[in-house]
């Protein structure tokens, strides 16, 4: 007796391949060749490379939870699906203390910067 198995989200990912977004797969590629190539090479200091790469994560990261609170509130995009209050309260929450820590974190290493440690 042949079912027929319910589509799962996974089967729908293994469908993706090179011809349908070849620019998505071709940044990826391209950046994770940059990245295992910076890793490779002689003197590269791994650990203040990682340190620098989570850092930049972090300052990107309230910039792209914005983008996603606006999507996924825009009804055009999500329908009768979009963020319920308390969702939206608890996002834009995460929102302010992500980029007030960012800010800080920005602020404390320009201050590094820009007074020199023997007058600090």
């Amino acid at each position: 007796m042949d079912q027929l198995q319910p589509s799962t989200h996974a089967d729908k990912l293994s469908d993706l391949d090179f011809r349908r977004a070849p620019v998505f797969f071709g940044l990826f590629t391209a950046l994770i060749g940059l990245g295992a190539g910076l890793a490779l090479l002689p003197g590269m200091p791994v650990m203040r490379l990682l340190v620098a790469m989570q850092v930049l994560n972090g300052v990107l990261l309230p910039i792209l939870l914005l983008f996603i609170l606006r999507l996924s509130n825009d009804p055009r995009l999500s329908g009768d699906l979009h963020n319920t209050r308390l969702a939206n309260e608890l996002g834009w929450g995460t929102w302010v203390l992500i980029t007030t820590a960012v800010v800080v974190m920005l602020g404390s290493q320009l201050d590094q910067l820009l007074v020199p440690p023997h007058l600090a």
